[in-house]
């Protein structure tokens, strides 16, 4: 046998200084283990981010003819490792409705996005019902589609209404 065959030398598998994770990086097993290694016992890490999504709309039934493409398609979207989203379900074209579902979420997530109701029709009421929950950062834009995206910030969080068609 020769000498050191076999055997790990300090600095072998990371050297002095050498960068075990850079900032932003998404931690992973290796990170963990190489900072154990160089006896780092703790890493600061950002939370995951938590977004909620309600829909709305009286036509949005299981099985019914009216699908909700809209949410699974957000979900699908924003879904990473480092936002989950959480489908919090269809509420009723109702003011008081779609303020009360956006109050009991608020606290629970880092932010909320609302889809359907954001037109001009008489079921339209998101606007309303957000504009008794907090400030409107800004209300439509010049884009086709999504003329009617609004964003609003209810408890210092932001939370967007979008149409509900995709």
């Amino acid at each position: 046998v020769r000498k050191y065959e076999n055997v790990s030398r300090v600095g072998e598998d990371i050297a002095l200084g050498q960068k075990i994770i850079g900032r932003g990086e998404t931690v992973r097993a290796q990170h963990v283990a190489s900072a154990i290694a160089v006896g780092v016992d703790s890493i600061e890490v950002y939370r995951i981010l938590e977004l909620g999504i309600i829909s709305t709309g009286g036509e949005i039934v299981p099985d019914g003819d009216v699908k909700n493409t809209t949410q699974p398609l957000l979900a699908s979207y924003f879904s990473t490792p480092y936002l989950h989203t959480h489908d919090l379900g269809v509420v009723p074209d109702e003011k008081v409705s779609i303020r009360d579902a956006v109050k009991k979420v608020i606290n629970s997530h880092d932010m909320i996005v609302v889809t359907g109701g954001t037109s001009l029709g008489a079921k339209d009421l998101v606007v309303d019902a957000l504009d008794e929950l907090g400030d409107m950062v800004f209300g439509g834009v010049m884009i086709r589609p999504g003329r009617t995206i609004s964003v609003y910030d209810i408890g210092g969080k932001p939370v967007f209404s979008v149409s509900g068609l995709p």
